[in-house]
């Protein structure tokens, strides 16, 4: 999966915990509409290196290394994707979509009818990222948002920022598409 695909899909994903979310503690539910949305992201990861385990570029060949230097090298560049999604009145009613991986823990610390804030906490036997994600609903069909999240892997971190806005579609969904 490339990194365009994965930052749109997290943040569809984010948008719809995000719409759903009140049923988890007692707070008040973004105020949007479930229906097909269009999101836009924008988003860099610094720090790609640290997957890789220390000594591991040592040992390529130099045309493999210069190659997997280059792919670290631009997965570090700013990154535009637009894709849209589905949140459902199902989703609303189920109260956690998921899609969202099962070895994170989200806390929602804010909830209105116009922000919700939350952090989120994943932690698997090989690393462990911790980050913020905040969503602020500029109306019924419009939201905006923002996620820092910082990943430690081989002793090193890995930090992807990423800020999101989404359109609401129609009261209708289609198939999910991503796209440049």
């Amino acid at each position: 999966m490339t990194f365009n695909t994965t930052i749109g899909n997290t943040a569809l994903r984010i948008l719809a915990f995000a719409t759903i979310s009140s049923g988890l503690i007692s707070a008040q539910a973004l105020n949007v509409k479930p229906g097909q949305w269009e999101t836009t992201t924008n988003g860099a990861t610094q720090g790609a290196a640290a997957a890789i385990p220390p000594g591991v570029l040592d040992r390529l060949p130099p045309d493999q290394r210069a190659k997997l230097e280059a792919q670290m090298k631009a997965a570090g560049q700013a990154r535009t994707n637009t894709s849209t999604g589905c949140v459902t009145q199902e989703d609303v009613a189920k109260g956690f979509p998921a899609s969202l991986p099962q070895t994170c823990k989200y806390n929602l610390t804010l909830s209105t009818a116009s922000q919700q804030k939350m952090t989120v906490t994943c932690a698997t036997d090989k690393a462990q990222t911790t980050g913020t994600i905040q969503v602020d609903a500029v109306d019924s069909e419009t939201v905006k948002g923002s996620v820092q999240m910082a990943t430690a892997i081989n002793g090193q971190t890995m930090n992807t920022n990423m800020t999101f806005t989404s359109k609401w579609v129609g009261p209708t969904c289609s198939e999910k598409k991503s796209g440049k």
